[in-house]
């Protein structure tokens, strides 16, 4: 492995990290719970949720990073247990959903196959890292540390300082920003 990776392939989990892994993921959840005030709400309430939410969106950059850091293995019986576990929330919500009158049965469709219809994006982009992560792995492997460190530097200023400093998104938005971010995290560690 090139400039010493297989230390930090092998690193221990760390308390503090885990710390922040559970707070960026119960930033998440309060971010999601407070959707409907964003779309909906005015005043204090909506200015508060609109700080919020600005805190709370980096959560997911923090959660892929950390993830990136301990390294990303493509495992098939990791894959299957995820897009399973997946599928019976996905269906599970659509047949409650559906109970309720709230969703149709072209999503009770739609929940069989989540990843593929994109229904849930950070799914959907976490599963397409992991099929990637060999490939990526191999090809950081087989960088020198300086090369490494230009592709960071690079990729920072095309995906991290051009969408955030001059509102320019190489990718053509926010939906696919979010796909070059998961690659990025696969790069750093």
């Amino acid at each position: 492995m090139a400039f010493g990776r297989e230390k930090c392939m092998k690193k221990k989990r760390n308390s503090s990290i885990e710390m922040l892994r559970i707070l960026a993921m119960l930033g998440i959840v309060i971010m999601h719970t407070n959707g409907a005030v964003m779309e909906h709400g005015s005043g204090t309430g909506f200015a508060w949720t609109q700080i919020e939410n600005g805190i709370f969106n980096a959560g997911v950059s923090i959660f892929v990073l950390i993830s990136g850091y301990f390294g990303i293995r493509r495992s098939t019986k990791k894959l299957i247990e995820l897009e399973s576990t997946v599928i019976f929330y996905a269906v599970l919500s659509a047949l409650v959903g559906c109970y309720f009158g709230k969703a149709s049965i072209l999503s009770i469709i739609k929940a069989f196959i989540p990843v593929s219809t994109n229904c849930y994006w950070f799914i959907s982009c976490y599963i397409l890292l992991m099929i990637f992560s060999t490939y990526i792995n191999r090809a950081i492997d087989s960088m020198s540390e300086l090369q490494h460190r230009q592709l960071l530097l690079l990729m920072s200023a095309v995906f991290l300082v051009a969408p955030t400093v001059i509102y320019y998104s190489v990718l053509g938005g926010q939906e696919c920003h979010k796909y070059a971010s998961f690659v990025f995290s696969g790069v750093i560690y």
